[in-house]
């Protein structure tokens, strides 16, 4: 399989980035900017690191809704939603702690960290504070007992994200290692795996997939 497919936005050159094959091409043309095609994130080769730009995300979008085109990630672009009243109402009565402690709420546990995992570790603890999230898990609405994927053996990261929730406000506040999601975000994809320092926003994008 090609291993992080990008396209030049300068020609028409593709090839896979993660065997330096792009990395070619960019230091023969001179070409800066590529997007990957299967995760529509933009690299820079003079940044050496992929950037964001609201103009295009917002101009990659339009194309997708122009072509009929369905993007696996949800557009970054929805930053600029501001709730209703409603909806703020909603947020303050989900966002009560499920229940107070003597000396701290329930569901504030540390993560170990493994290896070079910081980045992972980052992006669950924001995953855990978020309370529609944690509503949802808590309230068994996903487990693996009643998982499709999981009675056909395959991975899956929403029941790994389950056993995160359940673990995290099981009242123990000994840090969790998370392990267990690390191996299954490996297995999910392959470029992640390893004990790099990886992209927090590009872990989170796979997270909620």
């Amino acid at each position: 399989a090609i291993s992080q497919l990008h396209g030049c936005l300068e020609c028409v050159h593709f090839a896979c980035m993660r065997k330096g094959h792009f990395r070619h091409h960019q230091i023969a043309s001179d070409h800066a900017l590529s997007i990957d095609i299967d995760r529509e994130t933009f690299h820079c080769k003079k940044c050496n690191d992929y950037v964001y730009d609201w103009e295009l995300d917002f101009e990659l979008q339009n194309q997708l809704n122009t072509h009929s085109l369905r993007s696996s990630y949800m557009r970054r672009i929805d930053v600029l939603h501001q709730p209703t009243e409603n909806e703020r109402k909603l947020i303050k009565a989900c966002s009560v702690p499920v229940r107070e402690r003597a000396s701290r709420p329930l569901g504030l546990r540390g993560m170990q960290n493994l290896g070079n995992s910081c980045f992972m570790t980052v992006a669950l603890h924001s995953l855990v504070a978020n309370p529609f999230l944690r509503n949802y898990f808590l309230g068994d609405m996903h487990h693996p007992s009643t998982c499709a994927k999981r009675r056909l053996g395959d991975e899956c990261l929403a029941c790994e994200l389950a056993n995160l929730f359940t673990l995290m406000f099981n009242g123990q506040e000994k840090p969790y290692s998370p392990h267990r999601f690390l191996y299954a975000v490996w297995n999910e994809s392959k470029h992640l795996s390893g004990y790099r320092q990886q992209d927090a926003h590009e872990f989170l994008s796979l997270s909620q997939c």
